[in-house]
This record gives C-alpha cells, structure tokens and sequence, in this order.
C-alpha cells in the first residue's frame, strides 16, 4: 500500500511537472491530461494515506475528517473517469471532423470543461455526503465504528452514486472510443494501401545494390532506384503523419480506460451490493477493493511512460538529464 502510495505520487508529479515544463507537451488535449494527474494525485496525498490509516483499525481523526476523506474519495474517482470522457471526446472531435477541431477545441472551451468536470463531481461526491444525504437523511449512520472510519450508505444513494460515477461515464466513454477506434483503423488502413506502391519501388531499389555494376541493371529499374530514394522521405513522413499518431494515441486512451474499468468495476458492484446488503459483503472485500481503485492512479503514469513516446522522452529527461 505505501509502495502504491509513493508510485501514485512521483508518478503524477512527473506528468504534472513534464506538462508545465516542456514545450512539447503543452498543448489542449495534454490539459485533460494534466486535469486527470492532478486527480491522481488528490487520490495519492488525500485519501490512500487516510485509507491506509483506517484499515490498521485505529481512526485518530474527527468524524469531520471522516466524512471530508469519504467525500474526497468520490470526488476524486468521478473526476478521473468524468477526465477519461473527455479525452475520449476530444480525441473523436479530432479523428472524426479535423477542420472544425480548433474551432471547437480552444483553450476558453477546455478550460470551461475541465471546471465543469470538477464542480460537476463535487455536486455528486461532497453535496450528498456533507447533507448526510448519503444515509437517508440520518446522520448517526456516519460514525466511527470499532475505531475506524466505517461510512453507511443507503441502497439509493450507493445505486444512484454509482450509476452517474461510473457506469453512465464508462458506456459514454466506450461509445465514444469505439468510434474513435473504428476512424483511426479506417486512416491507418488508407496509409497501407497508399504505401504498397512506394515499398515495392523499395525492394526493386535494393534488389540494384546485389548487382555487380550499374550496367547490368535495366535502365528503368535504375530510374525507379532514384525515384526510391526520394520517396524513402515520403514514407518517413507518413510514418510521422497527423494519421499514424491519431492511431498511437487511440491505442494509448483504450488503454487507459481498460485498465481504468478493470481496477474500478470490482469496487462499485461491491458498493452496490454493499447497499443492498450491509451484512453481505465482507469489511476485508470493501477494502480489497477500494485498493485496487486506487492502484490505477499508480498505474495511469507507468502507461504513458510505456506507450506514450513524447511522455516517455520527458520523462528521461527530467529523470536523467537527459
């Protein structure tokens, strides 16, 4: 749990730390990035180290500070997956319709967004929980139980939470990365056949390097040989195309939201049932769970490290000096 802890924090703190740095990295989109670090991070420094406090079984804060912990950690799982939508849409906005992309996606309309994500996940997180809406209107099921912070939710509020929490956001953001995947195969699919003719002429201009002299290579091959070597720069170029990244990033946002839905799913169905029956799931499985929720704020940074080259050469950087 503190190897998570300290992973999460120096993680989200090298994408924050790369993003306000690096000119590179500066662009709209990476502020929905940064927007989903900085959430990562929340859950690092404000609700991990309280939840491993808790689960040692000795509370030694307020019940205030039991409920603001409870809050924080709602928030901050609706902020991430609320984030993961938008950079889901952005990056539909800009497959889909490349010419209206800077008129729809400028920096006032990021930003706008990016505050409405964060005052929309404190209306449903920190709203209920402060009114003791959470608990059907009776505040005594918010208490400290055996000396540890032990939050009762009622089987509305843990339905409704985590139906606009979790799983409305999660079958958005998989529509919206279906299309986004389907259009991104389409462009990478129109660059194989647009390359086919190029690497043919290619492999005839290597096949005049295992002649013995110029002269026993027919005239038009040692034409097609010159025309290779200028096009060689063309597939260089393709290589590097709006297309081909539009394809790297798709592949990077599956990536992240799978990993996201695979550490989170697990948690709401327990809080759901947990609603349903208090006695039916177990103190240990809550906690097993809410664990593995909060891995994926470790995990989010290791995944760009990976798959994501202009994060990871940031990151060599800034790590290395390099």
């Amino acid at each position: 749990m503190f190897t998570l802890i300290v992973v999460a924090i120096i993680g989200n703190g090298l994408i924050l730390f790369a993003i306000s740095s690096r000119k590179t990295l500066q662009k709209l989109p990476n502020l929905f990035i940064a927007s989903l670090a900085f959430a990562d991070m929340f859950v690092a420094i404000f609700v991990m180290p309280f939840a491993l406090v808790n689960d040692f079984g000795n509370w030694p804060f307020e019940k205030t500070v039991c409920i603001l912990w409870i809050s924080t950690d709602v928030l901050c799982s609706t902020a991430s997956i609320t984030n993961l939508c938008a950079i889901s849409l952005e990056r539909y906005i800009h497959v889909k319709n490349p010419l209206q992309y800077f008129k729809w996606i400028t920096k006032s309309n990021v930003l706008i967004s990016i505050a409405g994500i964060w005052i929309s996940s404190c209306l449903v997180s920190c709203v209920p929980v402060f009114m003791d809406i959470h608990s059907g209107n009776n505040f005594k099921h918010f208490h400290l139980k055996n000396g540890t912070c032990s939050p009762s939710f009622s089987f509305e509020y843990s339905v409704l939470s985590s139906l606009f929490s979790f799983f409305a956001p999660c079958c958005i953001m998989l529509l919206i990365y279906y299309h986004v995947y389907q259009l991104a195969q389409h462009h990478m699919e129109s660059i194989r056949h647009l390359n086919e003719p190029l690497l043919r002429l290619r492999k005839i201009h290597l096949n005049q390097k295992t002649c013995h002299s110029s002269e026993q290579v027919p005239s038009v091959f040692r034409k097609s040989g010159r025309r290779v070597i200028k096009r060689s720069r063309f597939l260089k170029t393709i290589s590097n195309s709006p297309h081909v990244q539009e394809h790297k990033a798709a592949i990077t946002i599956g990536i992240l939201m799978g990993v996201f839905m695979l550490c989170w799913t697990p948690f709401f169905i327990v809080n759901i049932l947990a609603g349903m029956c208090t006695k039916c799931v177990s103190e240990t499985t809550f906690q097993a769970f809410s664990w593995l929720g909060y891995s994926n704020s470790a995990f989010n940074p290791i995944i760009y490290s990976i798959f994501n080259s202009e994060f990871r050469r940031a990151f060599a950087s800034i790590l290395f000096r390099k």
